[in-house]
């Protein structure tokens, strides 16, 4: 009998897990996760190759994360991080070498990294031990771990997976749709923050919100950080979250924070300002203070400018200091120990040159921005968790000017491109918003060549100047000993001058020589447009269309005189033209003429956009194909 009742009782319990079981709505199955730890489908298996790209050598087959709270009352949460590659190509086999870095206050537990290979039709698990991985400290004062898949070779799939915890609940981690390797799926879900708020601000989605709790995207195209090719030109795919506490919020909607009254969003912008003040703060003794102004005393001595002090005072930390590479606006070193450390994240230098200039009596205040890397700035909500740089601004002789330290060849009168993004939230003591950053539109590349063929059997000879200003010097500088020039000449005898100051355009000097034009029909043949050739984008056509972006606005000059040699006249020249993109977005002007012993070549263009949607890419593409068309023009010669 009392088995009977057990017999009844398992029947009737799995009547009500099946009638459970079918009633369940649909969107609750939709929320199991995408994929499990060493569970590989039979269509990862066979990825051979990523479709919109054959040239990638990795993808991301899932990148999926869920924040859940741990003990909101300590204001603990958790991210719990799951990521899964593909080794597609030869190239691709550094994937194995993995980076995970954590900002200060935020740790890691049950880290676990594996391989996963199949040969010869057997599958084979390289589990990567990693209990005891002992991180590295960072100079804010965060951890690194530095680990390496084992045993990655083409076909591989490695993944790994981590929770992550930190007290860092009003604003939690954004989420990156976008890496440097295509993604072709991304989730992220808050789970159990039901009773709280956050906002939710996010850039362009290929597939909205599914619900507010969860968030996918379904092949991410790459995000390239490559200067001068592509970048975050239109907003790196991204969701940020910022808590508002329940009496100051209305409903979230997917994607978008409605605020409930503009006095509560002022709230929580004066939060942020405070938040950003105490993170920044330095703090030192008097006595190394006094130290300091004995530098800035000496530093500055002879001065005749406020303008030449900012000057003097950038170029000392500049050069006296070294980038780390990082960016980081929270500060966890007093300026002596930055100072003496020599190394630093770009809050900290900035921050020490902030330091001197109050010492040298100027007035200066902190300017918080989001570098190019983050995508433009958020402000429809108070999202801290954008600011990762910190720039200075002084005012001097009168008016107000931008500072920053980070970049050794650049002058005081030029940001680095990457702190560049349209808008900064500057820190004043009886004011606080947001400024507008300037915008770089001084490059400018110019190019002068005088060249002459003396008679058939010699060869073409001739003089190149070169000048490079603004941004353009700062790149041909960064070309250490090339300057970043297309020609199918030879140069010789190179001489840089203007190297000494930052501030004063580079030129270069230099002497050319090339083979003798080649004779065709009793012609002969040569071509202008490839002894100095303009600095034109490289855009790959076989590619998915992607945002372009440059760091600067791009213009450049190029005039070549070609001396005809005696008994020869110029029966073709190149054709004169002009090509513009709508909106002045590009503009080439090609002009030839031939006078008496004489042709003249002149070549001038622009690019005057500095961001351009995937959706001008093909226009883009047709211009400069249509530019090098027009290079590509020959002059012909023949004997009177």
């Amino acid at each position: 009998m009392r088995c009977l009742s057990i017999f009844r009782a398992q029947k009737l319990g799995f009547r009500l897990l099946l009638l459970l079981t079918l009633g369940l709505p649909g969107r609750l199955w939709a929320q199991r996760p995408p994929l499990r730890w060493g569970v590989v489908s039979e269509t990862e298996r066979e990825l051979v190759r990523y479709q919109p790209d054959t040239l990638v050598a990795v993808v991301i087959l899932y990148d999926y994360g869920v924040w859940t709270p741990q003990n909101f009352d300590e204001g603990k949460v958790a991210l719990r991080h799951h990521r899964r590659y593909k080794v597609l190509r030869p190239e691709g086999v550094g994937i194995a070498d993995q980076v995970l870095d954590l900002a200060p206050g935020e740790s890691i537990k049950g880290l676990l990294a594996q391989t996963i290979n199949y040969e010869g039709g057997k599958r084979r698990v390289h589990k990567l031990k990693l209990k005891f991985l002992p991180p590295q400290t960072r100079p804010d004062g965060g951890l690194r771990y530095v680990f390496r898949f084992p045993e990655v070779s083409v076909g591989s799939v490695v993944e790994y997976t981590y929770l992550l915890q930190t007290q860092a609940w009003e604003q939690l981690k954004p989420w990156f749709f976008q890496q440097t390797y295509p993604v072709l799926w991304s989730e992220v879900r808050l789970r159990g923050f039901e009773p709280y708020h956050y906002a939710v601000v996010g850039r362009p989605l290929d597939h909205p919100p599914l619900g507010f709790q969860r968030w996918v995207a379904k092949e991410v195209p790459p995000w390239p950080v490559e200067p001068l090719t592509a970048g975050p030109a239109d907003g790196r795919k991204q969701l940020r979250f910022q808590f508002f506490y329940p009496d100051e919020s209305a409903q979230v909607l997917p994607g978008l924070a409605a605020m409930a009254s503009a006095e509560a969003m002022q709230r929580q912008w004066e939060m942020l300002g405070q938040n950003l003040e105490q993170d920044s703060r330095l703090y030192e003794d008097a006595d190394k203070l006094a130290a300091f102004q004995t530098l800035v005393d000496r530093l500055i001595y002879g001065a005749a400018t406020e303008t030449e002090i900012v000057a003097r005072l950038h170029a000392h930390v500049r050069d006296y200091l070294i980038w780390d590479s990082t960016y980081a606006a929270t500060i966890a070193r007093s300026p002596s120990e930055i100072y003496y450390a020599r190394r630093a994240h770009s809050g900290e230098i900035n921050m020490l040159l902030m330091q001197l200039l109050y010492q040298a009596g100027l007035s200066a205040h902190k300017v918080f921005v989001p570098t190019v890397g983050q995508g433009p700035p958020i402000t429809e909500v108070a999202i801290r968790s954008q600011f990762d740089h910190i720039v200075v601004q002084v005012m001097a002789d009168g008016h107000y000017l931008l500072v920053d330290a980070t970049e050794p060849l650049l002058p005081a009168t030029l940001l680095p491109p990457a702190s560049l993004n349209q808008l900064g939230w500057v820190m004043r003591p009886d004011t606080m918003g947001w400024i507008r950053m300037p915008y770089p539109t001084y490059d400018l590349t110019r190019a002068s060549l005088q060249l002459q063929w003396l008679h058939p059997d010699s060869l073409l000879r001739g003089e190149l100047n070169l000048s490079f200003e603004g941004y353009a010097a700062w790149r041909a500088r960064r070309a250490s000993d090339d300057p970043p020039l297309e020609t199918r000449l030879e140069m010789g005898n190179l001489r840089w001058q203007g190297g000494d100051s930052l501030s004063q355009p580079l030129a270069v000097s230099a002497t050319l020589t090339g083979p003798s034009p080649s004779s065709e029909g009793g012609g002969y043949i040569l071509y202008p447009g490839q002894w100095v050739a303009p600095p034109l984008p490289e855009l790959p056509s076989g590619r998915r269309y992607r945002p372009l972006y440059w760091e600067s606005l791009r213009s450049w000059e190029t005039n070549v005189s070609f001396f005809i040699p005696e008994g020869f006249r110029v029966v073709r020249l190149p054709e004169s033209k002009r090509i513009t993109l709508p909106g002045q977005d590009a503009s080439f002007e090609l002009r030839c003429e031939a006078g008496a012993g004489l042709v003249l070549w002149q070549a001038e263009g622009r690019i005057g956009r500095r961001r351009f949607p995937a959706d001008h890419y093909a226009t883009l593409l047709v211009w400069v194909q249509t530019v090098a068309e027009l290079l590509a023009q020959p002059l012909v010669l023949v004997p009177e």
